[in-house]
C-alpha cells in the first residue's frame, strides 16, 4: 500500500510536471507569438509608412509631371504665337519694303517731273525771257538770271511786270503803294503775264472777284464788273469780250 501510494503520487507529481512544462511551453510560445505579433505589426505600420511615403513621392512627381506638361503646352503655344508673329513681321516688313521701294520710285518720278517743270524756258508773255517755276511759291514764274551766281531767283514775273507796264503807267488809277494791291490773273492763267491779263486788286477787292468766279457768277473781265471794280485803261479796249 504505501509502495503503491508512492507511485501514485509520484505519478501525479509527473503529470503536474509534465503539465507545468506543457503550461510553461504554452505561455512560451504565446509569449513568442506576441512577439512576433508585435514584430509584425511594427514591421506593417513600417511598410505602410514606407508606402505613405512613396505615395506622397509618386503625388509629388504626378504634380511636378504635370506642371511640366502645363508648362510644355504653355512654351509650345508661346513658340506657335512667335513663329506667327516673326511670320507677320516678315509679312510686314515685305510690304513695307515694297511701299519703300515704291515710294522711292514716285519720290524719284516726282523729282523728275519737278526738275522738268522747274527747267528754265522763254515765256512770250515775260518779254521772251527766260522764266522758271518756283514751286515754293505756287508754281509761278520767276525770273531766271542765268548771269548770276543763283540764278534761279525769286522775282515773281506777273508782280515785275504788273508793276512796271501797268502800275507804272497808270498812277492816276492807282493810288495806294503798290504793295498795297494783289496782283490778278484775269483768264485765270498765272503763266499769262500780258498786261491785258492782269489787273492790280485789293486784297477785299481780289476776295470779292476770287468768290464770284468760285460761284460760276461770272468769268474774266466780267467777274470784274460784277464786283463792281472800274475797269483801268488798259483793258477798256478787251470790254468787247463782256
Amino acid at each position: 500500500m504505501p509502495t503503491m501510494l508512492i507511485f501514485f503520487i509520484f505519478l501525479i507529481l509527473i503529470l503536474i510536471l509534465f503539465g507545468s512544462v506543457k503550461l510553461i511551453l504554452f505561455m512560451e510560445k504565446k509569449k513568442a507569438g506576441e512577439i512576433t505579433l508585435i514584430t509584425t505589426q511594427k514591421e506593417i505600420e513600417h511598410e505602410k509608412a514606407k508606402l505613405d511615403t512613396e505615395n506622397e513621392e509618386i503625388e509629388r512627381e504626378k504634380e511636378r509631371v504635370e506642371k511640366l506638361i502645363k508648362l510644355s503646352l504653355k512654351l509650345e503655344k508661346e513658340k506657335e504665337e512667335l513663329k506667327k508673329s516673326i511670320y507677320e513681321q516678315q509679312k510686314m516688313g515685305k510690304a513695307a519694303q515694297k511701299i519703300s521701294d515704291s515710294l522711292k520710285a514716285e519720290l524719284i518720278e516726282i523729282e523728275k517731273l519737278r526738275e522738268q517743270s522747274t527747267k528754265p524756258y522763254p515765256n512770250l508773255s515775260a518779254r521772251g525771257r527766260l522764266v522758271w517755276r518756283n514751286p515754293e511759291l505756287g508754281g509761278y514764274d520767276c525770273y531766271y538770271n542765268k548771269d548770276d551766281t543763283n540764278p534761279f531767283s525769286k522775282n515773281l514775273v506777273h508782280i515785275y511786270v504788273a508793276e512796271k507796264w501797268i502800275y507804272n503807267k497808270d498812277k492816276s488809277y492807282y493810288k495806294l503803294p503798290f504793295k498795297s494791291y494783289q496782283v490778278h490773273h484775269i483768264d485765270d492763267d498765272k503763266y499769262n503775264h500780258r498786261i491785258n491779263n492782269l489787273i492790280l486788286l485789293t486784297p477785299e477787292q481780289h476776295n470779292k472777284v476770287t468768290k464770284i468766279i468760285k460761284n460760276n457768277e461770272a468769268q474774266g473781265l466780267g467777274a470784274i464788273k460784277k464786283a463792281g471794280i472800274e475797269i483801268p485803261s488798259h483793258l477798256r479796249n478787251n470790254l468787247n469780250q463782256l
